[in-house]
């Protein structure tokens, strides 16, 4: 395929897609960009009374495309523009450059030679051992970037098949893949961390008290997609980052909140007057240990420059996250668990697993009181050695620490999928 028909191919390309509400920004890169020279003789500007720059002038308002806004629609963005730019020399010979005082004009095409070429540029580009043209296309704030990988990969399919078999469009590097990628690490991790609260405090404490505090980690991660348009955060691959950190302890205050409220239903308060209790009594500590995790990312927030504008969504999706989970495990939780149910038949599922969590609570207390209990009352009755030890290790490890035999890499190389290498050859 020669270069012409390459270059003109991208620009139907360009022109195709910026037609679709889906596309908002389109770049394009070729193996080497279309230059058209105007050469016009001396004598013809002295004839005429011209310059090139009278010209230079004619000719970028002839052929300009001028923005005119954008359209916001429940669809997408529509941008709107006025086409009249030209990618072929035949097409500015029709230029008026100059008009008499009795109306003709002259042309462009008259009075120079019009000739397509290209300009000099050390950029070639190749697919699979072919020229090529890269066209870019990225999605705008509000579009979602799934939707619109869809809609590009439906229109290559469109175009490839009104194209001839020596013209292939194809899919280089889709970035929404390593998106979606995101998107279900997230999804299976927190599958994983349901099943494993369901698991552990189902077997150790309470089927109900298990169930509702398995349900705050998806209650937290949705309701936190209120408070991050107010933050002005959306979701992306940061932000899923951020979500995915929060997996591990947003249920922390959801399971103190729930183990005290057990606890005291186990003693027999009846599960309302527990549920009030509980929250009372862990209202403080709990606020305080949110509040410790948001402390502690926080000064992200306070980052300058581009490093900042990267870093301070980190803070605001554990902000939001934390926030609900707080709600939640304060208002949300206690109400559930303060409900009482009617007692199941003896034979039922429920009221068989019940049986097995009791034996097993009861042997991990009695395991506790044999094996911890004498620890700890060792510990607390040698206070001073207990500090003591836990002074010196802490020096040690601060000691290790700057000793410079603990590396710090602030952007480790892991595996890619894409390899760039760079050439340099002699002028």
């Amino acid at each position: 395929v020669d270069q012409r028909t390459l270059i003109q191919f991208a620009h139907q390309v360009e022109d195709g897609l910026l037609a679709q509400p889906e596309i908002s920004l389109v770049m394009m890169r070729g193996v080497r960009r279309p230059e058209i020279q105007v050469e016009v003789p001396q004598a013809q500007l002295r004839a005429l009374d011209l310059t090139l720059g009278e010209i230079a002038d004619a000719i970028d308002r002839a052929a300009l495309d001028v923005p005119a806004g954008t359209l916001r629609t429940a669809g997408g963005d529509i941008l709107l523009k006025t086409t009249e730019r030209r990618y072929f020399g035949s097409e500015f010979e029709g230029i008026p450059i100059k008009s008499s005082s009795t109306g003709a004009e002259i042309k462009l095409g008259e009075i120079a030679t019009i000739v397509d070429g290209f300009e000099e540029t050390e950029r070639e580009s190749y697919y699979n051992g072919k020229p090529s043209v890269w066209v870019g296309i990225y999605a705008s704030e509000s579009q979602p970037p799934l939707k619109v990988a869809a809609a590009v990969h439906r229109y290559v399919k469109q175009v490839n098949a009104t194209l001839p078999d020596s013209v292939e469009v194809k899919v280089s590097y889709d970035r929404t893949e390593d998106y979606l990628e995101r998107i279900n690490l997230l999804r299976f991790n927190g599958v994983i961390g349901l099943l494993l609260v369901l698991l552990s405090l189902g077997l150790l404490l309470e089927l109900r008290v298990a169930f509702w505090t398995a349900v705050g980690i998806p209650v937290s991660i949705l309701g936190s997609l209120i408070l991050l348009p107010l933050m002005n955060a959306s979701v992306n691959m940061i932000s899923l980052f951020g979500f995915i950190v929060t997996l591990g302890i947003v249920v922390d205050d959801a399971v103190v909140v729930g183990e005290d409220i057990f606890h005291k239903i186990s003693q027999g308060m009846s599960r309302t007057a527990a549920a009030v209790a509980g929250v009372r009594e862990m209202s403080i500590p709990v606020i305080f240990a949110v509040s410790t995790n948001i402390i502690a990312f926080l000064p992200l927030m306070f980052v300058p420059g581009e490093s900042g504008r990267f870093f301070n969504i980190l803070p605001a999706v554990i902000i939001a996250v934390f926030s609900v989970s707080l709600v939640e495990a304060l208002l949300i939780l206690p109400s559930h668990l303060a409900f009482t149910r009617k007692h199941p038949h003896p034979d039922s599922v429920f009221s068989r697993f019940d049986r097995v969590q009791t034996a097993l609570r009861l042997k991990l207390d009695a395991a506790m009181e044999r094996f911890y209990h004498p620890v700890l009352a060792t510990a607390i009755r040698f206070r001073y050695v207990t500090l003591v030890l836990f002074v010196s290790s802490f020096l040690v490890v601060l000691g290790y620490t700057f000793s410079g035999r603990v590396n710090f890499t602030f952007n480790h190389a892991i595996e890619n999928d894409y390899i760039q290498g760079e050439i340099e050859m002699p002028t």
